[in-house]
């Protein structure tokens, strides 16, 4: 009798719990359009059984209520909102930006000093005050430093793919040499240092989908819980600890030759970094310091590799897109002695709608998301958003979006040219927008054009086998990761006729 009295008891307890914690009314009182919630997993069973990426259930969730400029879902037993509408976009991102000028994924993770002290996840007057020291090293002075950095390395990738070229196979596999291409500029820019051979399987680590990632970015992210009790960080364990061994040694050993010199060259990321140090106006301890060098590493591989690679797939299977780029990067490089220089790169309009295009329909990071700092009332609707509520854009779900761009699994650069009046400026955010967008885009977007260049300019490419359009993104992947990797083979302006 006792047993069952006490049965009884915690199930009372357990119900009355789950009705506390496990409302699922939020949306329904407020009088948005929301998805219907399972218990306990809210609308995240999907990705949480890792049935599909969390990009793609974003991208599902934009899909429904088409005519609502947004709809409401569940993480677990947390409401959040997710906005289609690219004037309330407009909104949040840059005329009310005060009012969301955080990220709600972002929060202090013990153990995870990448996590918590980084750009990308700093809160506040601290990150206003880091982003406005750390700018200027991607102003267009330093740019066009880094650009002779940047060249060299494109000159590797395409004596690589000339190897490539003379084996009997003629075949590579894209993402891993995009993803080598990358690694190397960033170990040239950003740390000043010869690319380590680790480099590349340090980058795959942190973005190739297995369970245990996406365990561990389901927990960084939307499971903190888990983060803290499992001490897990946002690039992995493996990745932190050789990351942060690396750059405490680089450091340590710079540190050692500025005192021989008064004042370090500025010429890669991380010597502008410990000059930056000696600001009194700002608290860059050596971890906060290690962190910014490591989120510009796991931010200036995969989306660049991720671009290139999708890009050049797109641009084998579409042979009048390959020929009319070929012939302006061949044309541009004949006017210029065979050489490209920050300036006339801009003058190579149909690279730059194959490029922009390629940022479209392939981004590493699938979604933006906010925080509201204080209640916010949506313009034009009757819409409270409450102070703490987290805000997601779907990127998929907007550069997808038939309203926006026309046939969007069509690879087009046209859209970007004939058409570029017409396109509204946020539906297409692959470096978010307003104040805290990407701070290195710019830097991206050379990369790719960049890369682009030195696999076309001595080199028609075509698919060494077909894969099934639209690409799928990999169920067990956090950020964009294919379902399929993809294989190319070169043919030789010796080998065609153009």
């Amino acid at each position: 009798m006792i047993t069952i009295i006490i049965l009884l008891i915690l199930i009372a307890i357990s119900i009355r719990y789950y009705k506390e914690n496990f409302n699922y009314d939020y949306w329904k009182i407020r009088n948005v359009k929301f998805l219907k919630p399972l218990p306990i997993f809210g609308n995240y069973l999907p990705a949480f059984l890792m049935q599909m990426s969390t990009g793609k259930l974003l991208e599902k969730i934009h899909r429904h209520y088409e005519n609502e400029p947004y709809v409401g879902f569940y993480i677990f037993n947390k409401p959040y909102l997710l906005i289609k509408d690219p004037k309330i976009i407009q909104s949040i991102l840059v005329k009310d930006f005060t009012k969301f000028n955080n990220r709600s994924t972002a929060s202090v993770i013990e153990n995870d000093f990448i996590g918590t002290y980084s750009l990308f996840a700093l809160k506040d007057t601290e990150w206003k005050v880091l982003r406005s020291k750390v700018l200027p090293f991607f102003s267009t002075k330093q740019m066009k430093l880094m650009f002779e950095l940047i060249t060299d390395v494109g000159e590797h990738l395409n004596e690589e793919i000339k190897q490539i070229y003379n084996k009997k196979t003629n075949i590579f596999e894209t993402k891993d040499t995009a993803g080598k291409f990358a690694s190397d500029i960033i170990a040239a820019c950003v740390y000043g240092i010869p690319p380590p051979n680790e480099f590349l399987q340090i980058s795959k680590s942190i973005f190739e989908p297995s369970v245990i990632r996406n365990f561990e970015l389901n927990s960084f992210f939307f499971m903190k819980i888990f983060a803290s009790i499992f001490k897990f960080t946002f690039i992995g364990r493996k990745a932190t600890n050789y990351l942060r061994m690396l750059f405490w040694n680089i450091i340590n050993t710079r540190e050692m030759e500025v005192q021989h010199n008064s004042k370090m060259k500025q010429d890669n990321f991380l010597n502008f970094l410990i000059e930056l140090r000696k600001n009194k106006e700002i608290s860059l301890t050596h971890d906060k310091l290690v962190a910014q060098a490591i989120i510009f590493f796991t931010a200036g591989i995969e989306g660049p590799a991720t671009a290139i690679s999708q890009g050049l797939y797109h641009i084998a299977l579409n042979s009048n897109i390959q020929r009319r780029l070929r012939k302006e990067i061949k044309q541009a490089l004949a006017d210029n002695n065979n050489e490209l220089t920050f300036e006339n790169i801009k003058e190579l309009p149909y690279l730059d709608a194959c490029v922009r295009e390629s940022f479209r329909m392939a981004i590493a990071l699938p979604f933006l998301d906010r925080q509201a700092s204080e209640d916010y009332k949506v313009p034009g609707t009757d819409l409270i958003i409450e102070k703490g509520m987290g805000i997601f854009i779907s990127l998929y779900g907007m550069h997808y979006d038939p309203k926006y761009f026309p046939n969007p699994n069509k690879f087009d650069p046209e859209r970007f040219l004939t058409n570029k009046s017409k396109l509204n400026q946020f539906a297409y955010l692959p470096f978010g927008a307003g104040p805290r967008n990407c701070i290195g885009a710019r830097f991206a977007n050379i990369q790719v054009k960049i890369g682009l260049i030195n696999v076309l300019k001595d080199f028609q490419v075509e698919a060494a086998k077909k894969i099934d359009e639209p690409f799928k993104a990999h169920p067990r992947g956090f950020f964009y990761t294919l379902a399929n990797g993809y294989d190319l083979r070169f043919k030789k302006d010796d080998d065609i006729n153009d």
